[in-house]
C-alpha cells in the first residue's frame, strides 16, 4: 500500500485529487491539508511514501518545504502538481527536491501511474525532467549566481522597467551606485545593454527565484 499526504493551498485541488485517489485500491491517502506547519508535522511523525504537494504559484515557502522534507524524510518522494512550468521553475523545484513535476491538466490514470512510480523502490526522479533542470542551471543559473545579493535586487527592478535614478531612490543610495551596479551586472549576465539585460531575467529567471531572493531580503531585514 502506498501511503500519500496530499497538500494544496486551494481546497477545490484538495477535495478533487483526493476524489481521484480515494478508490485506487493500491494507494492510501494519509492526509490532506493546506497547512504547511501541519504537512510538516504528518511527515516527520510518520513519512509517507510520496508527498504530492500543489504549486499554484511561486511561493517559496514551498520551497523550503521541500528542502525540510529531503532532509528530514528522504525516503518520502515529493511530487509536486503545477499549473505551468518552464525550465527555471522547473530547476528550482527540482533543486529543492521535486522527483517530478506533474501537469494539473493530466487525467487521473496519469496521476497515479505517477505516484505508483514514485514508489517504487530506487525511483528517485524523472530523468529528463532532471537533464532540463541541469541544462537551465549550466546556461542561466549560473549567471544569476554569478549576481551579488544587491545586483539581483536592481536586475529585478530593472525587469520590472525602473530607471537607475528610481532604483536608487528606492534602496536608498545614489545613482552612481546604481550605474556601478548595473555595469557589473551587464557583464556578469552577459548582456550587452540594459534592456537586454532586462529581457534576459524577465525571460530567463523564473518569478519563484525572484520571491525567494526578496524573501530573503525580507528575512535578514527582521534579523
Amino acid at each position: 500500500m502506498v501511503r500519500v499526504i496530499i497538500i494544496a493551498p486551494a481546497p477545490i485541488i484538495r477535495t478533487g485529487v483526493r476524489a481521484v485517489l480515494h478508490d485506487v485500491p493500491d494507494l492510501a491517502i494519509a492526509g490532506v491539508t493546506g497547512n504547511l506547519a501541519t504537512a510538516r508535522r504528518w511527515t516527520l511523525t510518520r513519512p509517507p511514501d510520496v508527498l504530492l504537494l500543489a504549486w499554484l504559484a511561486p511561493d517559496p515557502r514551498l520551497l523550503t518545504l521541500l528542502h525540510w522534507v529531503r532532509r528530514h524524510a528522504p525516503q518520502t518522494t515529493a511530487l509536486v502538481l503545477v499549473t505551468q512550468c518552464d525550465d527555471g521553475a522547473l530547476a528550482l523545484l527540482v533543486s529543492a527536491g521535486a522527483a517530478a513535476c506533474l501537469s494539473l491538466e493530466q487525467d487521473a490514470a496519469a496521476l497515479v501511474h505517477a505516484i505508483r512510480r514514485a514508489a517504487r523502490p530506487g525511483w528517485r526522479s524523472d530523468p529528463a525532467q532532471c537533464a532540463l533542470a541541469q541544462r537551465w542551471q549550466a546556461e542561466v543559473g549560473g549567471r544569476w549566481r554569478r549576481l551579488t545579493r544587491q545586483e539581483r535586487r536592481v536586475a529585478r527592478m530593472l525587469a520590472h522597467g525602473q530607471d537607475a535614478r528610481t532604483i536608487a531612490a528606492t534602496l536608498g543610495v545614489s545613482p552612481k551606485t546604481i550605474e556601478y551596479h548595473l555595469s557589473h551586472l551587464l557583464a556578469k549576465l552577459e548582456c550587452a545593454s540594459r534592456l537586454e539585460a532586462a529581457l534576459w531575467v524577465r525571460t530567463h529567471v523564473p518569478l519563484a527565484l525572484l520571491d525567494a531572493d526578496v524573501h530573503e531580503d525580507d528575512r535578514r531585514g527582521r534579523g
